[in-house]
């Protein structure tokens, strides 16, 4: 069966055991209980090649939430959680990817700006250790306020959210009206602080 997996723009044909999939190195064969380590794995299924203590997370062993949001003066900063699934630690350095999607799937204007310039969003990236099971997080500002010409903004229905350095993203469903022409200034990814 061949198929066209809208939520990832990827080809892939599957003879019920073995899949074929056109990822970004190319077509790639794993069996169909597997995931590579570039895909979104919300299943926990078993990722190849087998992921090892300290190396960069990857898609298919991370899994995305909202925690929260503040908003004042037209401005909103939403805090993102990025937990790690695996038995083992892993590691982040940079910025975020970020795209705005809607009820369909279908992008909306989106402008990712790294850092932006507003203070929430500024701290420089680091290397990032997360143990298993443990988090990072990232933060997220945009405007909710017309800006110039603007007379409306979009609202998305979800976010696509592509780890740095990675392939492809994650989605969560939340609503971002993000005026500027869907200017989102992303911060870098950050350690969660120890209790």
């Amino acid at each position: 069966m061949l198929v066209w997996r809208k939520a990832d723009n990827l080809t892939a044909f599957t003879n019920g055991t073995q899949s074929w999939v056109d990822g970004p190195f190319g077509v790639e064969t794993r069996l169909d209980a597997q995931r590579f380590f570039w895909e979104p794995n919300p299943d926990g299924l078993a990722i190849i090649p087998t992921p090892t203590a300290g190396d960069r997370c990857h898609t298919a062993g991370l899994a995305l939430a909202v925690v929260g949001s503040d908003a004042g003066a037209g401005n909103v900063v939403g805090t993102f959680r990025l937990t790690n699934q695996l038995d083992m630690s892993c590691t982040f350095f940079g910025f975020p990817g970020a795209q705005l999607l809607d009820a369909a799937g279908d992008p909306l204007p989106t402008n990712v700006v790294r850092g932006g310039g507003f203070s929430a969003t500024s701290a420089p990236p680091l290397t990032v250790v997360v143990p298993a099971h443990g988090t990072a997080h990232f933060l997220i500002h945009w405007e909710q306020v017309p800006v110039g010409g603007e007379t409306t903004c979009p609202v998305s229905a979800r976010l696509a959210v592509i780890g740095p350095d990675e392939f492809l993203p994650l989605t969560i469903p939340i609503n971002i009206r993000a005026c500027g022409g869907g200017r989102l200034d992303v911060g870098a990814v950050q350690p969660d602080s120890v209790a």
